[in-house]
């Protein structure tokens, strides 16, 4: 999730086009999963295949989830596959 800072900057330009009482806005992205360390693939895709495999257990959901989380678990598998080849 990323958090978008605004401030506002005084506006110092002579350009003619714009008016200059108004201020130039300046935003920063500030996003809170930045401070966490990096997981390589490796240790990060068994534990999403996990997850989602718990929420696959759950029967209260519809056939449009289950669906969408059969093909999320075999594109993980998938790339599971394929890191360990290379």
């Amino acid at each position: 999730m990323a958090l978008l800072v605004s401030t506002s900057v005084p506006n110092n330009s002579v350009d003619a086009s714009t008016d200059l009482a108004s201020p130039i806005t300046v935003t920063e992205m500030i996003s809170s999963y930045l401070d966490r360390p990096i997981l390589p693939l490796a240790v990060t895709l068994p534990m999403l295949l996990q997850n989602v495999e718990a929420e696959l257990a759950n029967e209260k959901l519809d056939v449009a989830e289950k669906q969408r989380l059969h093909q999320r678990c075999e594109l993980i598998r998938r790339l599971l596959a394929s890191s360990r080849i290379t």
